[in-house]
């Protein structure tokens, strides 16, 4: 049997900026403080209906990708205490912002979005949670020593 490489989600991180940034490294953004999950990968390509009447099953042909909505989600934390999710809330919904995510496993991306929605989820006995739906494009994920040829 094969040794467990199971590695904890623990350090995962979510960067944002306001400014155009394309770096990997973090010390150009803000973080978003509280995150208990987000996605990390460049989401999936539309998928479109080129079924016609001489089909003789569905015929699904990829579309562009980007325009699928993923969600971001955390504890919220008090107002300017946490200027990542502040840009977030504050962000409108033309607004272009910069992130970086960077995972314990050394994965690093870069990616443009909009923030479709912020939401605060109050609760009965709950932890104040928040979700941001964010319209990725551009993903771009770090070269490592090990793709290189």
């Amino acid at each position: 049997m094969a040794d467990n490489k199971a590695i904890s989600a623990q350090d995962s991180a979510l960067y944002v900026s306001t400014t155009e940034l394309t770096s990997f490294d973090p010390s150009g953004y803000t973080e978003v403080d509280g995150i208990t999950t987000f996605p990390f990968g460049p989401g999936q390509a539309n998928t479109l209906d080129a079924t016609n009447l001489r089909s003789t099953e569905l015929e699904n042909i990829p579309g562009l990708s980007g325009g699928q909505s993923v969600q971001v989600a955390g504890h919220r934390w008090p107002v300017t205490e946490s200027p990542g999710q502040d840009i977030l809330m504050e962000a409108a919904q033309t607004d272009d912002l910069w992130f970086l995510m960077v995972l314990p496993t050394g994965d690093k991306a870069t990616f443009v979005a909009k923030v479709a929605a912020f939401n605060i989820a109050p609760g009965v006995n709950q932890v104040l949670t928040f979700t941001a739906d964010i319209l990725p494009r551009n993903f771009q994920l770090e070269a490592t020593a090990s793709s290189s040829p």
